[in-house]
């Protein structure tokens, strides 16, 4: 036991200096992807391959030879024989473990945070009153033009919301030139909520 013991923290100790001359990465602060050995986090410690390796160095100490151990280098983890020759340490004898990506993170669109849409007036609704000085008009919500780059990225398409879509404003003068013409009303967008959200 104290042999088994002994060569725990000796391991350690070299997993230490591994650590510090060969893996200094900066991290997320999470506990998981926090590097604790040979330049391995938690996860990947945890994970198949790390326990997989785990087991094997345990096979090591009962059999009293060279310990194998979990090295990893970002993704990519191996399972090694760590080696002092003349002050220097080293690994050899290394089995390719493969590679631990995190999963891409899926964006679903409705979680994408919605957008103030715009009011737009259609000109070619425009109706002139009698005495051709008030008019009426039509606004349509519609998506800003300048959209989150995310809804590019995973396809989403911007939906307007259902609710006063299309509002009709009477009131104000006519805009415009020549008897029984309008080119626009001179009245202000409707101050009705204009949302814009996504799907698929």
């Amino acid at each position: 036991m104290a042999r088994r013991i002994t060569a725990t923290i000796a391991r350690s100790s070299l997993f230490s200096v591994v650590l510090i001359a060969s893996f200094a990465i900066t991290l997320p602060a999470s506990s998981d992807n926090k590097k604790v050995s040979n330049g391995c986090t938690t996860t990947q410690l945890k994970s198949p391959q790390g326990s997989r390796c785990s087991d094997k160095g345990d096979r090591d100490l009962v059999a009293n030879r060279p310990v194998h151990s979990l090295v990893c280098l970002g993704s990519e983890m191996k399972c090694c024989i760590a080696n002092t020759k003349d002050g220097h340490l080293d690994f050899t004898s290394c089995e390719d473990l493969g590679s631990m990506t995190p999963p891409k993170q899926e964006v679903a669109c409705s979680d994408i945070k919605s957008e103030k849409g715009v009011w737009k007036p259609d000109s070619n609704s425009i109706k002139l009153s009698a005495d051709n000085k008030t008019c009426s008009q039509i606004y349509t919500c519609t998506p800003p033009s300048d959209l989150p780059p995310i809804v590019k990225a995973v396809n989403c398409k911007p939906v307007v919301s259902s609710s006063n879509k299309q509002v009709t404003l009477n009131g104000g003068k006519c805009a415009g030139s020549g008897s029984g013409t309008c080119t626009s009303c001179l009245s202000n967008p409707p101050s009705d909520p204009c949302t814009v959200t996504f799907t698929k």
